[in-house]
């Protein structure tokens, strides 16, 4: 069947009423958000192993969950934080959604945590003279953990000296291992849930089309409240009003 140029998506769009094309989307300042304590603002969030939006899912946390984020970019569009017990979060989405608020500062905590390369250990938290000591690949006890422009150390128990978790230099070199999440391989695939779009039907592109009900249609997509207001109101119209000859039954 040979398609009418007409009822192609616009250049720049898909055929789906909720999108936009990427230079439509203000870029976020991230001086904003600084490293804290943030919650989850949205129905639940992806934790994903790298900043990449391709990357796996480690966890999805849900509404209200507040998580330690030690550092914060921006990404395109987006910006994102580093999970202190490993893994990024979008704060603000590609699309300009705000899925965290941020609730406080840092709330670090001492525990076990996991190097992945060796590190060596200084003789004060955030001082620049390194000992001779080398702290191992593996999992360490950190007795407290501080945070001090924008370094994270913490003191290896025993005295054995301090470990910089967080620096400009070498980025984030430990995870705190955290029961349930990731102390222990991943044993369920997570996935992202099908995206909540909805094709265009023509009746919907002649509404588009036409000056005035695309004005309606403009208003709608910048309140949902208002469209469900609306349609409750017509809905209740539509069946409270009833039609004899098509509601009753022949004799």
């Amino acid at each position: 069947m040979r398609r009418v140029p007409q009822l192609r998506p616009a250049e720049g769009r898909m055929q789906y009423v909720n999108k936009k094309k990427p230079d439509e989307i203000a870029t976020p300042d991230a001086t904003q958000f600084v490293p804290g304590r943030y919650k989850v603002a949205s129905g639940w969030v992806n934790v994903r192993k790298e900043p990449d939006t391709t990357s796996d899912i480690l966890g999805q946390p849900t509404r209200d969950t507040e998580l330690n984020l030690i550092a914060v970019k921006l990404f395109g569009t987006a910006v994102r934080g580093r999970l202190d017990t490993s893994g990024w979060v979008s704060i603000i989405a590609t699309g300009g959604k705000v899925l965290f608020e941020r609730v406080g500062e840092l709330a670090l905590q001492g525990g076990t945590y996991r190097t992945s390369v060796e590190q060596p250990l200084r003789s004060a938290a955030f001082g620049t003279d390194d000992t001779d000591k080398r702290l191992p690949v593996g999992d360490v006890e950190l007795s407290e953990v501080s945070f001090k422009d924008g370094m994270i150390s913490g003191a290896v128990a025993g005295g054995n000296g301090w470990l910089n978790v967080l620096s400009p230099e070498t980025g984030v070199v430990a995870d705190r291992i955290e029961a349930g999440f990731n102390d222990k391989p991943p044993t369920e695939e997570f996935e992202d849930p099908p995206a909540p779009n909805q094709m265009m039907l023509v009746s919907d592109m002649v509404l588009a089309w036409d000056p005035a009900f695309r004005a309606v249609l403009e208003e709608y997509a910048e309140d949902e409240d208002l469209l469900s207001k609306d349609f409750g109101v017509a809905f209740q119209k539509l069946t409270e009003l009833g039609c004899a000859n098509v509601l009753q039954s022949p004799v």
